[in-house]
């Protein structure tokens, strides 16, 4: 058995297995399962990541607004300016992430404050491309 590689090892079902599709086998199935547990810790991760950057977002849109409505009454335009596009840019960020469909209630409800803060107080970055996703996606969620 030792004089050269046997034309066939071991019985599987009652058929006798080739070396090679023993190898092939077990190959496939380590691949499988390396491939499986590889995809569940990159999904894990990047979940992971995405909540913290989403809570983090929500906090300062939720100050951003806050403060802009307090300071709106005041008038303080550099201040208010500064305000509105760190609302722009927080919902640029989180519009590349989520989609209203897989919001939570508490993210529906910060959005909705959002839009209605817009709708009340316009406001346009100078940048097309962050302003229509902005407006496209406070619409969607509204």
């Amino acid at each position: 058995m030792h004089q050269g590689l046997p034309r066939q090892v071991e019985k599987v079902h009652g058929k006798k297995m080739k070396p090679l599709k023993i190898v092939a086998a077990v190959t496939c199935g380590a691949m499988l399962g390396a491939l499986t547990v590889g995809m569940y810790y990159r999904k894990l991760l990047r979940h992971e990541m995405s909540q913290s950057i989403i809570q983090a977002s929500q906090s300062k849109l939720l100050f951003a607004v806050d403060s802009l409505t307090l300071v709106r009454k005041e008038r303080s335009s550099e201040f208010c300016k500064n305000k509105e596009e760190e609302i722009s840019s927080e919902v640029y960020a989180l519009s590349q992430i989520l989609s209203p469909s897989s919001m939570t209630e508490e993210q529906r409800r910060l959005f909705s404050m959002v839009a209605r803060y817009r709708e009340n107080f316009p406001y346009e970055t100078g940048d097309s491309n962050v302003d229509h996703s902005v407006k496209e996606f406070l619409a969607k969620v509204r």
